[in-house]
């Protein structure tokens, strides 16, 4: 991970994937050390997580399976309707809400006595991840135009406090003038990042011209040598 990220910091681009914050909370060394801590818990009881959540909340695999054909059969279409993708989403999100919380129930229960603090360990991991996310999609511009194109069933995302809440809460939509002003935000930065790549790719492109002169120049001067030399 951190090679990836200083490989792509080398190539000095707009924007580095590895480099958000989202990422590096994933793959830092305390996250890590943690989820290690559990992850007896978590390896031991993972089957049997997952068939509770299952029964309780609805299969995932399968809901993804539905949301992956809806997204085969909308690109079948002339028109392809971006807006009915997302509102396939809902459903999804709701069982992702209730796995998150049968997950959390269920490793708390089953790890009571090896292990009492997995469940909540797993509340804390996931929380942190949803809010780094959120700080991501702030910096790109894009937290009010996804919150308003997402199904209200999937706005816990941008209050990961919400997801487990036992107070359900509805976030506010945003109006359409937010999110035009989103989408216009996020088109002026990618044609900022479009200007910056031009200007590199003629950079390079002027070096490589002069680089091929000068070896051009150094083939020419070794064959006078070579001349020279045979003379």
């Amino acid at each position: 991970m951190a090679e990836a990220r200083d490989c792509v910091a080398k190539c000095n681009v707009p924007f580095n994937p590895f480099d958000i914050k989202t990422m590096r909370l994933i793959c830092s060394e305390d996250i890590r050390a943690e989820m290690k801590k559990h992850s007896v818990c978590f390896k031991e009881q993972a089957n049997a997580t997952h068939e509770r959540c299952n029964k309780m909340c609805g299969s995932m695999k399968e809901m993804t399976g539905d949301l992956q054909g809806t997204a085969v059969s909308l690109n079948r279409t002339n028109g392809f309707n971006l807006s009915e993708l997302f509102d396939s989403m809902g459903g999804m999100c709701t069982i992702g809400k209730c796995y998150a919380r049968c997950s959390r129930d269920s490793f708390n229960e089953l790890c009571r006595q090896s292990d009492p603090t997995a469940g909540s360990f797993m509340q804390q991991f996931t929380e942190e991840i949803m809010s780094a996310m959120n700080e991501d999609l702030n910096q790109f511009g894009m937290r009010k135009m996804m919150n308003c194109i997402l199904p209200t069933e999937c706005h816990y995302m941008f209050n990961p406090a919400e997801l487990f809440s036992e107070t359900e809460t509805t976030s506010s939509e945003s109006s359409n003038e937010e999110v035009f002003k989103s989408l216009s935000s996020l088109e002026k930065q990618n044609g900022k990042e479009s200007k910056i790549y031009q200007s590199e790719k003629r950079l390079l492109e002027t070096r490589e011209r002069n680089l091929n002169k000068k070896i051009e120049k150094l083939n020419l001067e070794l064959d006078q040598l070579k001349k020279k030399l045979a003379a």
